[in-house]
């Protein structure tokens, strides 16, 4: 293989990762390389005092592997942040494109205890089996096949949201805390595989993420998606928001529907989330 391939690696900053998601950090990444590319060869262009290079939607996509509209939109974000500037230069010339190394480095050093914060709580989870990890997802998602189809016939929907709920209450089996961290990992690479893929294929992923949240809530086997579901997790899938702060929020809603400390609406999954997702309440 190519030796020039097999070092073509994104090599994006943690801190970032963490603070914005992996792919405006990835993005970033490859903004930066390019940055210092045409710095080496002293052919960068000066803008009212910032330093500029030229760059193509379809060049990052080729360099990065996301879709032009998954590009723009985390640009957007890094812009929002001060660590990128752009010039429009009008139809069919490719867009300037500046990095603020003075801000990106501030940017790292305050959120960098955040990080490590986070970092240490990770590591501190105790690491479970894979074997154990399968069970206790199958101990969420619904006991027997028998028990299932008897919730099934049991369960009504009207295909409302809010009221796609359940009147079974007869369920034991329940999430614990041993389940949490993993079903929250599990949700993120859910909606950030749907954030990375191309609108063509986000409607199938939609409907994966609706399955896996009426997955680990038995209270919601036999649900289908309504329209007003569906918009509810688009705007969340498309929302600017890190996936990381609020997965853990859903799943502990998951958790607390499951202990019937809240009514078992697929609505209440999204408890306290509602604050932190761009345009969330003009769904209602």
């Amino acid at each position: 293989m190519n030796n020039k391939l097999m070092d073509s690696f994104i090599a994006s900053n943690k801190v970032i990762r963490h603070e914005l998601g992996s792919t405006a950090a990835d993005i970033l990444a490859e903004l930066n390389s390019k940055y210092t590319f045409w710095d080496n060869k002293n052919q960068l262009l000066n803008r009212g005092g910032a330093l500029y290079f030229f760059t193509s939607l379809n060049d990052l996509r080729s360099e990065t592997g996301y879709s032009k509209n998954v590009i723009s939109k985390h640009i957007k974000i890094l812009k929002e942040h001060g660590l990128v500037k752009s010039i429009q230069q009008g139809l069919n010339k490719p867009n300037l494109y500046s990095i603020n190394k003075n801000e990106i480095n501030c940017f790292i050093t305050k959120h960098e205890n955040s990080f490590k914060d986070w970092q240490r709580i990770v590591r501190e989870v105790k690491l479970y089996s894979l074997s154990n990890i399968n069970k206790g997802v199958n101990d969420i998602s619904g006991i027997t096949n028998k028990e299932i189809q008897e919730s099934s016939n049991k369960c009504t929907t009207n295909n409302l949201y809010t009221n796609n709920k359940s009147t079974k209450n007869f369920i034991t089996n329940r999430a614990s805390s041993v389940n949490e961290f993993y079903l929250s990992n599990k949700l993120e690479d859910i909606i950030d595989n749907i954030r990375s893929c191309t609108e063509k294929q986000k409607e199938k992923g939609t409907t994966s993420l609706f399955e896996f949240l009426c997955s680990i809530v038995p209270y919601f086997e036999g649900f289908i998606m309504s329209e007003k579901d569906k918009a509810l997790l688009v705007a969340i899938v498309d929302s600017e928001i890190e996936v990381h702060k609020f997965s853990s929020r859903i799943i502990s809603n998951a958790i607390n529907i499951n202990e019937r400390q809240k009514n078992a609406r697929f609505g209440n999954l999204f408890v306290g989330v509602k604050e932190m997702v761009t345009n969330y309440n003009n769904l209602f």
